[in-house]
């Protein structure tokens, strides 16, 4: 395992999918970790974690994963960085998913994988491997 692992267990949001030029599947979602209950009953304020997942599994994750799923990913931290449109430096902490795991304990949940719309038509995806970042910087599809 390498240094820069974490795993995160929360809500899903709903996971959305989308593609590169060439045809590399991406899907985002983010989680929310839940802090538990203040002692007056209630909610304690969550933090959120944005996921990032790549190729066929970001397919599954799309068809299998639902708003409110309870999620388990096991992934790596990522620094993503960019100017807005002013000019202005912006930056934020992101996990790319190794894996991602649906709990069983609150739901009935079953993976099934995406099938493409298109019928096909899409380039074939560049071989990459699931962590790294399978386009250069022309090609990022948000």
């Amino acid at each position: 395992m390498r240094e820069n692992t974490t795993i995160f267990i929360g809500n899903a949001t709903e996971p959305e999918l989308r593609f590169t030029p060439s045809g590399v599947a991406l899907c985002k979602f983010a989680l929310s970790l839940y802090e538990g209950k203040n002692e007056d009953g209630t909610y304690k304020d969550s933090s959120w974690v944005d996921i990032i997942v790549w190729q066929e599994m970001a397919e599954r994750v799309a068809e299998s994963v639902k708003k409110g799923d309870r999620i388990g990913v096991l992934g790596r931290i990522k620094q993503n960085r960019w100017e807005n449109e002013n000019g202005e430096k912006r930056s934020k902490l992101e996990c790319v998913a190794d894996e991602v795991m649906i709990s069983l304990k609150w739901d009935n949940a079953t993976s099934q994988k995406a099938p493409r719309s298109d019928g096909g038509t899409r380039p074939a995806p560049k071989a990459a491997t699931p962590s790294a970042d399978p386009f250069g910087p022309d090609e990022a599809p948000f």
